[in-house]
């Protein structure tokens, strides 16, 4: 079983959960390889061409962590976080 829980303290962000049933850990390595992680938070208004470049950042950051974590995950038998 492999799930990915998507929390924020943002407004406008709400949470969202998503889990499958793997058989082995080189499937649960597969889906969460291809997960689209910098879509969960919503992030600055999309409609403020200013905040771009923060957007661009939020999303980075996410997408860095999610990789270091998943890596983390990946090499210990039970492994949870929550960043």
């Amino acid at each position: 079983m492999a799930a990915v829980r998507f929390r924020s303290q943002w407004a406008g962000d709400t949470p969202r959960s998503v889990a499958v049933r793997c058989a082995t850990l080189a499937e649960i390595a597969a889906w969460l390889a291809q997960y689209p992680c910098e879509k969960d938070p919503a992030g600055f208004p999309p409609t403020r061409p200013d905040y771009a470049e923060q957007q661009a950042r939020l999303l980075a950051s996410v997408k860095r962590r999610f990789e270091a974590v998943v890596g983390q995950a990946l090499t210990e038998a039970d492994y949870s976080e929550a960043l």
